[in-house]
């Protein structure tokens, strides 16, 4: 039979291995408990980062379709602005032209109204002498 010693040793034993079991069950609940913040922690992180990420893409997808319309208003401007300018050159040759062409006339009109009067002056001439 066992003694009254080794019967208060093996309680002994006995109660330290229920505090360390005790104490490793605390532990072990006190990480799950760790462990379950952490991962709900992550999640909620995971969702908010989501969340900004995508309201991040539609900003810039919307301010992506202002820069492409601007574009467009912008090209519609710039051919605008080329058939203009292509237009006011065309009405600049048709000026040029028509100035040439009254120049020509000018000229053709002047040299008339010299033979004219010179033909007069032989007329006076012929006048006077007569």
């Amino acid at each position: 039979a066992a003694s009254s010693a080794e019967v208060a040793t093996l309680r002994e034993a006995l109660a330290d291995e229920t505090r360390a079991r005790a104490s490793a069950e605390m532990s072990l609940q006190g990480a799950e408990d760790a462990e379950k913040r952490t991962r709900e922690e992550l999640e909620k992180a995971t969702l908010d980062a989501s969340r900004a990420t995508n309201e991040k893409e539609e900003e810039l997808s919307g301010r992506i379709s202002e820069l492409e319309g601007e574009l467009e208003i912008s090209k519609s401007r710039i051919d605008e602005a080329a058939e203009a300018a292509a237009h006011e050159e065309c009405e600049k040759e048709q000026v040029k032209q028509e100035l040439q062409e009254t120049a020509k006339a000018l000229q053709a009109a002047l040299s008339n109204q010299h033979a004219l009067e010179e033909q007069l002056a032989r007329e006076g001439e012929k006048v006077q002498q007569a």
